[in-house]
């Protein structure tokens, strides 16, 4: 569950929460969080911080 791409995952995650779609409003945050002791992969996009916020 933890490799699939964020949108199956929190698909998987509200399907299991709220089976029936509509019926109660639901937010849902989700971090995925990557070694530090390897190199950046990919998906874990940029590694900028935007101006200002160093």
């Amino acid at each position: 569950m933890g490799r699939e791409p964020l949108d199956q995952l929190l698909d998987t995650v509200l399907t299991r929460l709220v089976p029936r779609a509509g019926e109660d409003d639901v937010a849902v945050v989700a971090v995925r969080a990557y070694p530090e002791d390897g190199p950046r992969p990919a998906e874990a996009g940029p590694n900028r911080l935007p101006p200002g916020a160093d």
